[in-house]
């Protein structure tokens, strides 16, 4: 382990809403506790809290509200109105602010959905400009279309299929890609008529596997580990639940939404494995936070 001080400064980036603020709680809790040797900024885009949610936040230390970049919600306001079922999640194309967001040599983007049970220390010192695991349609062998961002199984079909698509709720970011051509670039694919044509909801994950499609580099899935891929992580790349570093819950598998729990662990053994690790990480930090 690395003394601190240090040369390269590593900040923590992730964007929450009122619904997610417990699983930013126990986000933050556990990569604090396996990544002692961080001491940067944990950066958060706080959409619609009250002053309660952010004092729960601000129990951990470098903890900074920010604000997304006047055009970057000017123009997301405007693919709302192409595509006014986005609102609800308009907030995730706030990751784009990142990529002018100077100040940092490396920045770790985490959505509030996750937890750690490791340290992820090794990752400051690869030499990749950006960093992120596969969606869940590369891992199955299939492609997007790039024109409706929608899974497409016939991959002989031909027309604009993309392959090997990225899962963009984690990645991991060198201040290379932190500049104002690669930021100016990003703002021009906030375009309505580009959204205006997809077949799914999506928003910042479009946008940046249209721009960087095959220019990142792979991690391997204990850095996103989604229990749907749990086989395929497994099978394409040897790892095992036991091997997670970073579990990731997206979709409906919110471990504190008491009905989307009760589904899941009905559904899949491997969700409810990782419920219980999140729930002994939520129980540890209530712990201590009523001895504090």
């Amino acid at each position: 382990m690395r003394l601190w001080p240090k040369k390269t400064k590593v900040c923590l980036v992730t964007i929450t809403s009122p619904n997610f603020v417990p699983g930013t709680l126990v986000m933050l809790y556990s990569f604090l506790k396996y990544n002692d040797w961080f001491k940067g900024d944990i950066l958060i885009y706080a959409y619609d809290l009250s002053d309660k949610d952010r004092d729960y936040l601000q129990r951990f230390p470098n903890v900074k509200f920010i604000e997304p970049f006047p055009e970057v919600v000017e123009r997301v306001e405007a693919i709302l109105k192409v595509r006014p079922g986005l609102a609800y999640k308009k907030m995730v194309f706030y990751s784009l602010n990142l990529f002018n967001l100077k100040g940092y040599d490396k920045y770790f983007y985490i959505d509030s959905d996750v937890f750690f049970q490791d340290s992820i220390e090794e990752l400051v010192d690869m030499d990749h400009s950006l960093m992120c695991c596969k969606d869940s349609v590369s891992y199955k062998g299939f492609a997007k279309d790039g024109d409706t961002f929608e899974m497409v199984q016939d991959i002989d079909r031909g027309g604009n299929l993309w392959f090997r698509t990225f899962n963009a709720g984690i990645f991991f970011l060198d201040k290379a890609l932190v500049n104002r051509k690669v930021y100016q670039s990003l703002l021009d694919l906030l375009d309505p008529k580009l959204y205006e044509g997809l077949g799914r909801p999506t928003t910042d994950q479009f946008l940046l596997n249209h721009f960087f499609r095959n220019d990142y580099h792979i991690l391997p899935g204990i850095y996103n580990y989604r229990v749907n891929l749990a086989e395929h992580i497994k099978t394409q790349e040897g790892f095992s639940f036991e091997d997670v570093k970073i579990f990731h819950f997206p979709g409906q598998k919110n471990p504190w939404m008491a009905d989307q729990v009760l589904r899941m662990v009905l559904k899949n053994k491997v969700y409810w494995r990782a419920f219980q690790l999140w729930n002994k990480l939520y129980m540890e930090m209530l712990e201590e936070w009523s001895e504090g």
